[in-house]
């Protein structure tokens, strides 16, 4: 995103996201072109802006030191270029927490939908490659 002087807008793609969800979603927003400052790392930038702004835009990747300092990536599977950082106020440690981060974009119906299907085809697929019965008896 870069910040036209002449016209006073923003330009690119956060910009256009953040439009189209206020949009939809009813709620308004302010963008501030912020970053660290002369030797600053980018972890203490954020950790120290997290705090002060709702949502943080930009290309953060993971790193030992943000997690251990409480700054998580919402959605890290889908787009390195596009995440959203936020501070977390409960921070889950164990690596059962960050084994089971693919399944919540999805509700436990969906998962159970997924599961069922997966036997069914399971079921499917041993009764055709092995003909029923006349398969289970040269096993």
């Amino acid at each position: 995103a870069r910040y036209d002087r002449h016209t006073g807008a923003w330009e690119g793609l956060y910009p256009e996201v953040l439009q189209a969800l206020a949009a939809r979603g009813g709620f308004a927003y302010s963008l501030y072109a912020l970053g660290p400052r002369g030797n600053e790392s980018r972890t203490a930038w954020l950790a120290e802006a997290l705090p002060r702004y709702d949502l943080v835009l930009g290309a953060f990747e993971m790193t030992m030191e943000r997690e251990a300092a409480g700054i998580f990536v919402a959605f890290p599977v889908l787009d390195a270029s596009l995440v959203l950082g936020g501070h977390s106020r409960e921070r889950a440690d164990g690596l059962g927490a960050h084994l089971l981060t693919f399944a919540r974009p999805f509700s436990a119906g969906v998962w159970a939908f997924f599961f069922c299907m997966l036997i069914a085809t399971a079921v499917l697929y041993d009764l055709y490659e092995h003909g029923g019965r006349e398969g289970a008896q040269g096993r």
